[in-house]
């Protein structure tokens, strides 16, 4: 008799579910960093320098 001793991959393909779950994190991820993000990344590129610039915004509040 002849044992196995190596583990055989199996195909296993994820549920459907799990695959719309992962499409609707990533939409959910790239809205997420385009309008959060994005525009607080292109002020900090504008200033010279950014940590003064927020400093700036705290101390105006």
């Amino acid at each position: 008799m002849e044992e196995k001793t190596k583990m055989e991959l199996q195909d296993n393909p994820p549920p459907k579910w799990v695959k719309i779950m992962w499409g609707i994190f990533t939409i959910w991820a790239i809205f997420y960093m385009v309008s959060y993000w994005l525009p607080d990344f292109a002020r900090w590129l504008k200033t010279a320098e950014p940590d003064t610039a927020q400093w700036q915004d705290y101390k105006n509040k």
